[in-house]
C-alpha cells in the first residue's frame, strides 16, 4: 500500500503541486496552498483506490494518475454544479465536466491491478 498522505514528507508534496501546476499550464501565480491541498486529495484517492497493489504501479503511471484525479478536482473549483462556463461569454457553450475525479486515472492504473471479486 502506498504511504499515507500524512507520512509524505515537504519535499515530496512541493514537487506534487509543482507538478499539477505544470500539468495544468499553469505559473506560479496560483495558490500554493490550494494546490498543495488538490493534490494531497488526488494523492489519496488513487492510494485508496489501488490499495494493498499501489506498489505494482510504475511510479511515473502512479504520478500520471494522481495528476489526472488532481487536475479534475482543481477544475471543479471553477465549475459550480458541474458546469463550466468560462467561456460562454466568448459565445462557446458551457461544458458539463465529469462527475468523477477518477475517470481520467482508472484506464491508466488498470493494467497494473488485479481484479477484485464482489
Amino acid at each position: 500500500m502506498l504511504p499515507a498522505a500524512s507520512t509524505l514528507t515537504e519535499p515530496t508534496i512541493q514537487i506534487g503541486a509543482s507538478s499539477l501546476a505544470s500539468h495544468m499550464g499553469a505559473g506560479a501565480s496560483l495558490e500554493t496552498d490550494a494546490l498543495r491541498a488538490v493534490w494531497l486529495e488526488g494523492y489519496e484517492m488513487i492510494r485508496a483506490w489501488c490499495g494493498d497493489q499501489g506498489e505494482t504501479v510504475p511510479g511515473a503511471i502512479l504520478n500520471r494518475a494522481i495528476l489526472e484525479v488532481a487536475s479534475e478536482l482543481w477544475a471543479r473549483r471553477s465549475a459550480p454544479g458541474g458546469i463550466l462556463a468560462q467561456y460562454a461569454d466568448l459565445g462557446a457553450a458551457p461544458v458539463r465536466l465529469a462527475r468523477d475525479p477518477m475517470l481520467g486515472a482508472r484506464p491508466l492504473l488498470a493494467p497494473y491491478l488485479k481484479a477484485g471479486m464482489a
